[in-house]
């Protein structure tokens, strides 16, 4: 089940917590684009502005692009999830957001390279 429509160096097996955790991303980043893009779309008033919004949405889809990177055992997209988690960070402060949307920020790509670690090496 690990290796199921990815493209996967062959004789490799990505770990179970790692495709668990992968999948997760994916499931809170589709979420996330659908929330933004409809906050921005009712105009309902949720404290951030629609261009912090609309930016957040792109950044959702920026992500999941870059975790079907991973998926396909390319490095170029945990450097990618880095890029756009500083900008998504600067962004909820810029917003006012509280201390746990930075901390989450952190704190996914960091599970991300804990999972990762032990297979880095098949990482191109």
């Amino acid at each position: 089940m690990d290796n199921v429509g990815t493209l996967m160096p062959k004789g490799t097996k990505r770990n179970t917590g790692l495709t668990i955790w992968l999948w997760l991303m994916v499931i809170a980043g589709v979420i996330g684009v659908l929330s933004n893009l409809s906050l921005v779309l009712t105009g309902l008033d949720v404290g951030y502005s629609a261009w912090a919004l609309v930016i957040l949405g792109l950044l959702g889809i920026t992500n999941l692009v870059l975790i079907s990177w991973i998926f396909k055992w390319q490095i170029k997209g945990f450097q990618g999830l880095i890029v756009t988690a500083v900008i998504a960070i600067v962004i909820n402060l810029t917003q006012g957001a509280g201390i746990w949307a930075v901390i989450f920020g952190v704190l996914s790509p960091a599970i991300l390279y804990l999972f990762m670690k032990s297979q880095w090496k098949m990482f191109k």
